[in-house]
């Protein structure tokens, strides 16, 4: 796990993986939509004063921003964003009680074990700053990965359930590390804002203040066995 090449991603080090089922895709508007029709959710932006939108200047803030109003076309078949972890933490847990099943965001061994999808490649496709004409994709567009997942590389930055901190050569078991939450929550995966560097399978990034509550970040989730 990991790779040398990144100071943030580095050193390289073992990481254990438990059994578990990943979504094919990031959580759609539609999903989280019926979400907060069933419970009337108001999500963290919403109460926070809004977000940040990507533009030229690379963050300005839209006080009225939000999932609802995320200032691009509403679209059913596009990855939610403007949710904060917390948002998203609550969407597992309302879909694990109506589901019966244990449902949660991904640890970071988990993220980057499914991204790798058994390959030895740092990128296999994804919509980046290169080729998305800077604005998100519905779901599903892109071929999947080697395991069958749509969009783990680019499209919107993941949550995962890691606290950020950084790597050693430890070896790790498969399990959030939690810590005082100070340098955010570990997001994965890149986007359709930034370059293709920043969408390989081992670039981590920590999601606080401004970028936590943004324009290009969502969330898939994964079940454990029971």
């Amino acid at each position: 796990m990991g790779s040398d090449s990144l100071a943030e991603a580095s050193p390289v080090h073992r990481a254990a993986v438990n059994e578990f089922w990943m979504g094919e895709t990031e959580v759609t508007v539609e999903q989280f939509q019926a979400f907060v029709a069933e419970t009337g959710y108001i999500t963290e932006p919403e109460t926070l004063g809004g977000g940040w939108i990507r533009d030229s200047a690379g963050f300005t803030k839209k006080s009225d921003a939000s999932w609802k109003n995320p200032y691009f076309a509403l679209v059913n078949a596009q990855p939610v964003v403007f949710v904060t972890r917390r948002d998203a933490e609550a969407y597992c847990i309302w879909l694990s009680r109506r589901s019966g099943l244990a449902i949660h965001l991904p640890s970071e061994v988990k993220w980057e074990y499914a991204c790798r999808g058994g390959q030895r490649i740092e990128f296999v496709n994804g919509w980046t700053a290169e080729n998305s004409g800077m604005r998100i994709h519905d779901v599903a567009q892109k071929a999947p990965n080697h395991f069958g997942l749509y969009d783990i590389q680019g499209n919107v930055w993941e949550w995962t359930a890691d606290d950020y901190a950084n790597y050693t050569k430890e070896s790790v078991a498969d399990s959030a590390r939690r810590n005082d939450g100070s340098r955010g929550a570990v997001m994965r995966g890149g986007s359709y804002a930034f370059p293709v560097s920043f969408a390989s399978v081992f670039f981590r990034q920590p999601g606080h203040g401004a970028i936590a509550r943004a324009q290009d970040l969502g969330f898939r989730v994964v079940i454990s066995p029971e």
